[in-house]
């Protein structure tokens, strides 16, 4: 009984040392992934009690960061002060980036102008919910009808009533004065 204190000790000397060795082989990484998922998610966002925009999505993926990710893509309605839609947005994939409050929007990119019935196709568009413009640097396509006009980068307001193409391209309709 003299030695069981010394026995005491170096089993739990011996239970520690070998609980030290393994603090080296585990490695914890924090976690970077969605900290809420939503599926088939309809989102509204108001101003001034007043509805401006609706998001629909199949998944939408909510980071700690504030970023947000549609992966499969999303459906968004604008809307005017009257509660009619003024656009329509669709894509395949989306991601929003909280630092510089922009959504980067690919894939089948197809933006449309409810009244003029004007239709922008990209594979790449940037919009600023804050500002109400949207912008690419990619090959653009507007058709209007019968006409169809083509170029490389825009910038035009969300709603699609205006825009610039940067860089036209192909054959245009010129009517005289």
């Amino acid at each position: 009984m003299k030695n069981f204190p010394f026995a005491i000790v170096l089993i739990i000397g011996a239970i520690s040392s070998s609980c030290e060795g393994n603090k080296d082989l585990i490695a914890y990484e924090p976690y970077t992934g969605p900290m809420r998922i939503l599926t088939n998610a309809e989102i509204e966002h108001s101003d001034s009690a007043i509805v401006r925009g609706r998001m629909i999505t199949p998944k939408l993926y909510d980071f700690s960061s504030g970023d947000r990710e549609l992966p499969k893509g999303g459906y968004l309605e604008f809307y005017d002060l009257y509660g009619q839609i003024t656009a329509t947005l669709r894509s395949d994939y989306g991601y929003y980036t909280i630092e510089d409050e922009t959504w980067r929007i690919e894939g089948n990119v197809v933006l449309k102008n409810a009244e003029s019935g004007e239709t922008l196709y990209t594979e790449q568009l940037y919009w600023k919910p804050k500002d109400g413009n949207v912008y690419t640097d990619k090959f653009v396509r507007i058709e209007n009808g019968d006409e169809i006009l083509t170029g490389t980068g825009l910038t035009a307001k969300q709603d699609f009533s205006s825009y610039v193409i940067k860089e036209p391209q192909g054959t245009f309709i010129l009517e005289e004065l």
